[in-house]
């Protein structure tokens, strides 16, 4: 064998050997409740790091961090629940962990609650059910929430009826890149007053101002830049 192979073999057998010792010290953490550890733990067995992939060992860390309310153990479980990998398919629990994913502030989990409801998929179908998930996520900035705001508004699916709420989603939506907004644009405003445009860019204004006073809303850098902005192409 040549030198440099068996080099490059010791390198690999040491660093399969520092992988081990990391989770040995990992479940050391996770079974003395650290929840990190369990996470992590779950993602090594998902992706057989160091170990053989093992979806239950996975589940059973996953678990272990939900019940200590770990919002990105309960979204994982959620959608494990939701299509039945490394557990049995219980739809039911699936959307109960997403729920208390999002009430915990995971930003993916109300987006996918309100696609849930607004299709039916494992839960009956219901449009306020969908506003409610779909408000949450659009008040967080997601721009396909707002779109979705957006949409129901225009048809008055789950929420009622309302040019002004639609251009006011649409306009935030398209000032956070979503191309769609202006299509609902132009199909709104030409039926609107011109105090209701306003309006509608009054209220999105005030949106951003407001969530940027809490720091949770960050624009994209080459997006539209201001609702302004955005809103001036379609006035009449």
């Amino acid at each position: 064998m040549k030198p440099r192979s068996a080099l490059l073999i010791s390198l690999l057998m040491t660093m399969a050997s520092l992988r081990a010792d990391t989770v040995d010290e990992l479940t050391a953490q996770a079974e003395a409740g650290d929840v990190a550890a369990q996470v992590q733990l779950a993602d090594i067995y998902v992706r057989g790091e160091a170990v053989a992939k093992d979806e239950a060992a996975a589940v059973k860390w996953l678990e272990a961090a939900a019940a200590q309310g770990d919002a990105g153990a309960q979204f994982q479980l959620g959608q494990r629940y939701l299509k039945g990998i490394g557990v049995a398919k219980d739809a039911k629990k699936g959307v109960e962990l997403l729920a208390e994913a999002a009430v915990q502030g995971n930003p993916e989990a109300p987006m996918l609650l309100g696609s849930l409801y607004i299709s039916g998929r494992g839960v009956l179908r219901d449009s306020s059910q969908a506003a409610m998930w779909f408000m949450m996520a659009a008040e967080a900035g997601n721009p396909a929430a707002q779109i979705q705001m957006a949409r129901m508004h225009m048809s008055g699916a789950g929420v009622a009826k309302d040019s002004v709420e639609a251009c006011k989603w649409a306009i935030l939506a398209g000032a956070g890149g979503d191309k769609a907004s202006l299509r609902i644009l132009a199909v709104e405003q030409p039926k609107m007053k011109p105090e209701q445009l306003e309006l509608a860019k009054s209220l999105a204004i005030e949106f951003v101002e407001r969530k940027k006073q809490e720091r949770e809303l960050v624009l994209p850098a080459d997006g539209p830049g201001s609702p302004q902005e955005l809103l001036t192409p379609f006035e009449p």
